[in-house]
């Protein structure tokens, strides 16, 4: 991002999954970019963040959960939902399961055909996903005999199995999920970490 500058060609707000990335990218074709943000940045420190199995602690930290609850709900026998939102550099990624989905390929496929989309179709839209995933780095767990036998009562039970739910024909199935998790450390990963904070730019 430019630094200490008086002007700017681009004003983003919010730094989170996808503000990250036009930020990132609008800098990286040489305009000067101001990313703006409400919270803090994490430290690199901070386990509760950044190791995948403490994943859950951030959602009780203050300091980044927002704590949006949402109203009663008369179908839910008035239970009140928490609307989960972080405020930070890397935004709810940094408080997220890490689950990387996609997007239903038939979902993008009715914007582009039947709601006028154009550009929009899933194969259109491809080689986005991908430079998006080879940039943040997506990872599988694994395989371990738990999860055989998962897939393997799935399969007994009539579910079937799909191999890669981000781009198969469908997500439907039981399927090993993807992560933005580093598997080196393990580690989690946030589109502010690859695009904003790595390239530390300086125009």
């Amino acid at each position: 991002m430019a630094e200490n500058q008086s002007e700017y060609d681009y004003v983003v707000i919010g730094a989170g999954a996808a503000g990250s990335i036009v930020a990132g990218e609008t800098s990286a074709a040489g305009y000067r970019v101001l990313l703006l943000e409400a919270g803090l940045g994490v430290s690199p420190d901070n386990l509760d963040v950044w190791d995948p199995s403490r994943w859950y602690e951030p959602l009780k930290d203050t300091t980044f959960e927002i704590g949006f609850e949402s109203t009663e709900q008369a179908n839910l026998h008035n239970r009140i939902l928490q609307l989960l939102q972080s405020r930070a550099l890397g935004g709810c990624q940094i408080h997220n399961a890490m689950v990387y989905v996609r997007g239903g390929r038939s979902t993008y496929d009715h914007w582009a055909n039947e709601l006028g989309c154009t550009g929009w179709s899933y194969q259109e839209l491809v080689p986005l996903f991908q430079q998006i995933e080879s940039t943040v780095g997506i990872s599988s767990p694994p395989a371990s005999a738990f999860g055989d036998a998962l897939i393997a009562a799935f399969g007994r039970a009539g579910l079937p199995f799909n191999p890669n739910y981000n781009d198969g024909p469908t997500e439907y199935g039981s399927v090993p999920f993807q992560y933005t998790v580093d598997a080196e450390g393990p580690r989690r990963t946030t589109s502010y970490q690859k695009y904003v904070a790595a390239r530390r730019y300086r125009r």
